[in-house]
C-alpha cells in the first residue's frame, strides 16, 4: 500500500492475448492506493500507451479485473462486451450504441423543455444581481 492515492488518465488497447479485437483506444482513468501484483499465470487485460500491462482477464472474459474507470463509457468497448455475453446467451447482437449521441439528444430535449417552463428574463436579471455583488 501507498502513503497517497494517485489518479491518473489512461489510454489503452485490449491486450492481445484477449483476443479481443477494439481498433479504438479506450479512455479512462485509474486510482491506486497500492500495487497489485499477478501471479505469472494470470493474463493481463489491458495494455496502456506507455506499454504496461493493467488488469486481469480470465476465462475467455467472463471474468474481468481492472483499475481502469470509465471503461464502459468507450463504446466500442461495452458494444463488443455486451455481444460477447449475448453471443453466450443466444441472444441477437446489436449495433453500437453511442452513449454520447444519446446524452446530446437528451440535453437538447431537457433545454427545450427548461426553455418553455423558466422565466429566461427573471433567471438573467437575478444572476446580474449577483455579479454585480462580487
Amino acid at each position: 500500500m501507498h502513503k497517497e492515492k494517485e489518479t491518473i488518465r489512461v489510454t489503452a488497447h485490449c491486450h492481445p492475448n484477449t483476443g479481443l479485437e477494439i481498433e479504438e483506444a479506450l479512455e479512462g482513468y485509474e486510482i491506486h492506493l497500492g500495487r497489485t501484483i499477478l501471479m505469472e499465470s494470470a493474463h493481463p487485460f489491458l495494455v496502456t500507451e506507455a506499454g504496461r500491462e493493467e488488469g486481469y482477464f480470465g476465462e475467455g472474459g467472463r471474468i474481468i479485473g481492472t483499475y481502469f474507470h470509465h471503461l464502459f463509457h468507450n463504446d466500442a468497448w461495452r458494444n463488443q462486451w455486451l455481444n460477447h455475453i449475448r453471443r453466450r446467451k443466444g441472444i441477437p447482437e446489436r449495433e453500437i450504441n453511442k452513449i454520447n449521441d444519446y446524452k446530446d439528444r437528451s440535453f437538447d430535449e431537457l433545454a427545450v423543455k427548461l426553455k418553455d417552463h423558466l422565466n429566461w428574463n427573471l433567471v438573467k436579471a437575478i444572476l446580474g444581481q449577483w455579479g454585480s455583488q462580487i
